[in-house]
């Protein structure tokens, strides 16, 4: 069932409503052994980063920035890591915290749906720009269709023709390319992400419409912190994990 819900009525999101147990998580095994942490502990007290020192939302300067920025909407269109899911079956996406970033400012559009694959989505995605409109389009999808091994071309295709619709808009300023994210002890899915990836990277290099966001720079199960940016699943994020996809995507989109 799907239903669209809003937050501080400019965040609209086209949610799934109920989880199913398909796709990449139908083949990833839950960890056994779980450590329980507070996720609502602050972000810049849990993480030994400075992200969040660079970010002074409530200053006059920020807020000049913001007035000035060439876009006033926002399109985060993918699959459940759009959708922000989260075990147990919840939802917190990173869309959230942008928009509290962006001091309501921008409308955002979070086109995330659980389970879906790139080559639906390109349907979605020109239904969407059928009745609206985004100055910019973040892009995320892929794992979906690894982990149901599909043609590892074939969905960098999908997501080329993902761009290529957002940009064909004649408000499209440019697009965002998030990159695949890992999934911890799983060689053979991390392998063939890592040649779609290197894909997008090439693809960005050469449309400068495109712009490059490498995931890894801010999630990896490599990280110190590794254990709380992670759901239970080791496959989707934590809520704080959104929050620092949200936090890096504004540092990016402002900067």
């Amino acid at each position: 069932l799907n239903t669209t819900n809003t937050y501080n009525n400019n965040i609209i999101i086209e949610s799934s409503n109920n989880y199913t147990n398909s796709s990449i998580d139908s083949f990833i095994p839950l960890t056994n052994n779980i450590t329980t942490i507070d996720l609502s502990t602050n972000l810049s007290t849990a993480l030994s980063t400075n992200i969040s020192n660079n970010i002074t939302n409530n200053s006059t300067n920020s807020r000049k920035l913001l007035n000035n920025l060439p876009f006033k909407s926002i399109l985060a269109f993918g699959d459940s890591l759009t959708e922000g899911y989260v075990m147990p079956p919840r939802f917190h996406p990173y869309t959230k915290r942008l928009n509290e970033l962006l001091d309501n400012q921008i409308v955002i559009y979070n086109k995330g749906i659980s389970g879906d694959i790139t080559s639906n989505m390109i349907e979605r995605m020109k239904e969407f720009y059928e009745k609206h409109s985004a100055d910019v389009a973040i892009i995320l999808g892929g794992t979906n269709d690894i982990g149901m091994q599909f043609d590892t071309d074939e969905t960098f295709n999908n997501i080329v023709k993902l761009h290529d619709i957002a940009l064909s808009h004649p408000n499209t300023l440019f697009t965002i390319a998030i990159t695949i994210p890992e999934i911890r002890s799983r060689t053979l899915f991390n392998s063939r992400r890592n040649y779609i990836n290197n894909k997008i990277k090439k693809l960005c290099e050469s449309n400068k419409r495109i712009h490059y966001f490498d995931i890894d720079l801010y999630i990896n199960h490599l990280n110190d912190n590794s254990t709380i940016l992670w759901s239970r699943d080791n496959v989707h994020f934590s809520k704080i994990g959104y929050d620092t996809l949200g936090e890096a995507l504004y540092n990016n989109l402002v900067n």
